[in-house]
């Protein structure tokens, strides 16, 4: 979980600083549509490191149901993988806007 929430934090500051270098200073459609991806990739974010988080925690101390535990983990992981498709999407649209 630590690798992905500190992956999750470079692509983070590679991005806002990128936004800051090529589209300081404009929100026409195209930044528009990045932030709209922008948003969903920070709630990916969100959603595997607290409904993720928790699972993995609980699973590590062996403490509770360890298959409902799996079942949120993957849960986490299909939210997540929706939403990064979501900021995909709009990466691509933002290019031909």
């Amino acid at each position: 979980m630590v690798p992905q929430i500190g992956a999750a934090t470079v692509a983070i500051v590679t991005g806002a600083t990128l936004w800051h270098l090529v589209h300081e200073g404009s929100f026409t459609l195209t930044e528009q549509i990045l932030a709209v991806g922008a948003i969903a990739a920070l709630a990916a974010v969100a959603v595997q490191a607290i409904v993720g988080g928790g699972a993995v925690r609980q699973l590590r101390s062996s403490a509770g149901d360890a298959a409902g535990a799996r079942s949120r983990l993957a849960v986490a992981q299909r939210i997540a993988a929706g939403l990064l498709a979501i900021t995909a999407l709009c990466m691509g649209a933002a290019r031909y806007a």
